[in-house]
């Protein structure tokens, strides 16, 4: 109790003198002090007012600062995806061109191979129109024969085809005697057993049959009409066969009575079999 007593009596002596000093403060010191203050809040309200106009500069600056990188980036993307462009297009055009070689390159080595083939009916049936007549024309280039019956004898008959479009047909009779033969030789050496060879044209026509509506590929042989000879218009049809050696000419002879021949290529006749 006696120590409160004496806080109390300390506390109310300071008390005492802060009024004192604060009575002995004039007027004029008083207005200094609060201009004093007030200026010291000017100057904190114009710092302030600085913060935030260089916070407005420096955000102002970041902002340009990154439209700049954006626009950069934006700039250098378009020119990239430019340059993937023209990229790309050069390629797909350099790959247009390889691939057209390509197929130029594959399509003469093509048709090297396909040169080099036996042309066959089968060959010929797989095509279509100019190209198929061709090829038609180059199967029938070449000697053909085939052998018929007129009567008691074996008659033959052998073609001569040539590329430009003439050809020779001569008959001759299997069943002369070799005597005959040699007579016929020894009269003129010219002549061999085949006889005396008829000329004719010929050219690749296209037609159907009429009772199946397939189309066929024939050689159709000509004449002059004032020397129109035996054959002249008889038309003989390509027929489809496998291979070259069973590929066969079906020819309707108009002198054997209506007789249908399969003409093979080559010379099969007796006369060649005996070395003539």
């Amino acid at each position: 109790m006696k120590y409160h007593i004496k806080f109390l009596i300390a506390i109310g002596i300071i008390i005492a003198q802060l009024i004192i000093i604060t009575s002995q403060i004039t007027p004029v010191e008083s207005a200094a002090m609060d201009e004093t203050r007030a200026a010291e809040t000017r100057i904190a309200n114009s710092e302030a007012r600085i913060q935030n106009v260089a916070d407005k500069i420096a955000a102002e600056k970041k902002a340009i600062e990154d439209k700049i990188v954006a626009e950069k980036k934006a700039e250098e993307d378009r020119i990239a995806a430019m340059k993937k462009a023209e990229d790309d297009k050069l390629a797909a055009e350099q790959k247009a061109v390889a691939d057209k070689i390509a197929a130029e390159k594959k399509a003469t080595e093509d048709k090297i191979a396909d040169s080099k083939r036996p042309i066959t009916a089968s060959r010929i049936y797989g095509l279509e129109g100019e190209e198929a007549i061709a090829l038609a024309q180059k199967y029938m280039v070449g000697i053909w024969t085939g052998s018929y019956r007129m009567g008691s004898d074996t008659w033959w008959m052998r073609w001569d085809v040539m590329a430009d479009g003439t050809m020779t047909i001569r008959t001759a009779s299997q069943d002369l005697t070799r005597a005959v033969r040699e007579a016929l030789r020894n009269f003129d050496a010219a002549k061999d057993e085949w006889g005396d060879p008829e000329k004719y044209q010929w050219k690749i026509v296209v037609g159907k049959y009429y009772n199946t509506g397939a189309q066929y590929y024939a050689i159709q042989t000509t004449r002059d009409a004032a020397d129109p000879g035996w054959y002249n218009g008889c038309k003989g049809a390509i027929t489809l066969g496998g291979w070259l050696a069973s590929d066969t000419v079906e020819f309707n002879d108009n002198s054997a009575k209506g007789d249908q021949i399969s003409m093979t290529r080559g010379d099969h006749s007796p006369f060649a079999q005996a070395g003539h």
